[in-house]
């Protein structure tokens, strides 16, 4: 993929974040809408990683190796999101 159509994936995955996460809405998001975001900006990460810092050129094991961070990272920040939510988080103290 070249930088530039790299480039115009990373803008057209900003905005559907954007759309998914309701900016003007005052509401908070669901759980679905969460995931949503966070899978555009997880490939949004790999789309740079790949391209823009040349991880494709790099071994499969080292690929993997990030891909899995972005992974845990990601459902790290759902499943927090989800316990706050739902209180399990205050009640924690």
């Amino acid at each position: 993929m070249t930088l530039t159509r790299t480039w115009l994936l990373l803008v057209l995955l900003t905005l559907a974040a954007l759309l998914i996460g309701h900016p003007a809405g005052q509401e908070p998001l669901g759980a679905l809408a969460v995931a949503g975001v966070l899978l555009a900006s997880g490939v949004k990460a790999v789309q740079i990683l790949r391209n823009f810092l040349g991880l494709r050129h790099a071994g499969t094991g080292w690929q993997a190796v990030f891909i899995l961070y972005l992974a845990l990272v990601a459902t790290a920040i759902l499943g927090a999101y989800m316990m706050a939510g739902s209180g399990m988080l205050a009640r924690a103290h």
